[in-house]
């Protein structure tokens, strides 16, 4: 009985401690990217997966949007779940002005 008390006790430390740092899993935040020109993600995370623009002369993403590759297709016995970006929108001055997880069929 003790085992199982400290067992419990010691899987709701580790889920108050995950809740509380954010462990989502997720790589790309929102508030880390809002704000930066596309030259500058790139720099940081890497070219697009999937980009829906043409890159400017001066090395911007502009009126566009591009993503990352979250998670590939799969394809199981209920069917094909599609795959899943990270989309960011950049404005007319190549500034991310939103984000969001896309599922693209």
């Amino acid at each position: 009985m003790k085992n199982i008390n400290k067992s419990l006790l010691l899987l709701l430390i580790f889920a108050v401690i995950f809740s509380l740092f954010g462990c989502s899993g997720r790589r790309f935040k929102e508030d880390d990217i809002i704000g930066l020109t596309s030259a500058e993600i790139i720099e940081k995370y890497g070219e697009f997966d999937r980009p829906q623009g043409k890159l400017g002369e001066d090395g911007l993403y502009r009126n566009c949007a591009c993503g990352y590759l979250i998670s590939e297709a799969k394809t199981g016995y209920l069917g094909t779940t599609p795959p899943e970006y990270f989309m960011i929108t950049f404005d007319e001055n190549g500034i991310a002005c939103y984000c969001k997880y896309e599922k693209v069929v």
